[in-house]
């Protein structure tokens, strides 16, 4: 940095040189700063690559696992058998394992980009809200027979159009956090309705998911940390394995539907979650039961 007097002939003083020497810090800074945020955006672009690419190389396997369980599915349904209905039973949790590999791959991609500031890409498509319901109670009753999951909806279809690849993934998370933090014995009620209701977000008609348990709960103290990434409960015991990313990814989700994700709880009481997705825009309709 130059500094200059022309025609004035006055002279610098003291005073002159502090203030050139606090502007030329905090150019400094600037520069500093600046290299340092075009280093990150850098480190986070190899991040999605690698990320991309490991991705692409996971799926492949996957599509493989999935191909050969469900041929061999086909062929044992020709056998009438006990132990081939076993066997059937086994490749059915193979492939579920290998559809909760794949979400997981697509739930960290997205996590990605929300973390470089980016949208997420929805592809909204119609879809019926009751049958997703249906068919998640169904593959996680399945999975947890310890425990009783209950679908509640008075609609026999609730269809609108939503990216249904995503709305599934905030409802399998849901659903496998209440199953996670439920003890055996325990109900876990999914319930599907039409919220009308002038304090719901913004008024207007909304679609309403709720998941509730009667698990663990949520300690007071953290309701306002329960959608942070990497947020675990206190409460939370060491052999129950997770992250604390998939409230956070599913919360995302919901908002950029326009949509929400919150949450009621007290500790040693159980959770309730509730997604709302606007209806506006789409060709929404529920049919009484």
């Amino acid at each position: 940095m130059l500094f200059v007097f022309a025609e004035s002939r006055r002279h610098y003083t003291a005073a002159d040189l502090a203030l050139a020497q606090s502007l030329a810090d905090r150019a400094a800074l600037a520069v500093d700063n600046a290299r340092l945020y075009r280093d990150a955006q850098e480190a986070l672009t190899l991040r999605d690559q690698f990320l991309a690419s490991i991705s692409h190389d996971l799926r492949t396997p996957l599509t493989t696992m999935r191909g050969l369980s469900q041929l061999a599915l086909r062929r044992l349904q020709r056998l009438d058998s006990a132990e081939a209905q076993q066997v059937a039973q086994s490749l059915r949790g193979a492939d579920r394992s290998a559809v909760m590999m794949d979400r997981m791959i697509d739930e960290l991609l997205d996590l990605s980009r929300i973390e470089s500031g980016r949208p997420l890409e929805l592809e909204r498509l119609p879809m019926d809200l009751v049958a997703l319901a249906q068919r998640l109670v169904s593959d996680h009753q399945s999975d947890a027979p310890a425990l009783t999951i209950r679908l509640e909806t008075a609609l026999s279809a609730f269809e609108g159009v939503w990216d249904p690849v995503r709305v599934e993934r905030v409802l399998t998370n849901l659903l496998s956090n209440a199953i996670k933090y439920s003890p055996d014995g325990g109900t876990i009620v999914v319930r599907v309705d039409r919220d009308t209701a002038l304090d719901g977000p913004d008024g207007g008609d909304w679609a309403r998911i709720s998941v509730r348990d009667q698990g663990i709960g949520i300690p007071a103290s953290e309701l306002p940390f329960i959608f942070e990434r990497f947020h675990r409960g206190s409460n939370v015991p060491d052999d129950v394995q997770g992250m604390g990313l998939g409230l956070a990814g599913a919360r995302q989700i919901a908002e950029q539907h326009g949509g929400t994700l919150t949450v009621e709880s007290a500790e040693g009481q159980g959770s309730r979650f509730t997604v709302r997705l606007p209806l506006e825009g789409a060709e929404a309709a529920a049919s009484e039961a």
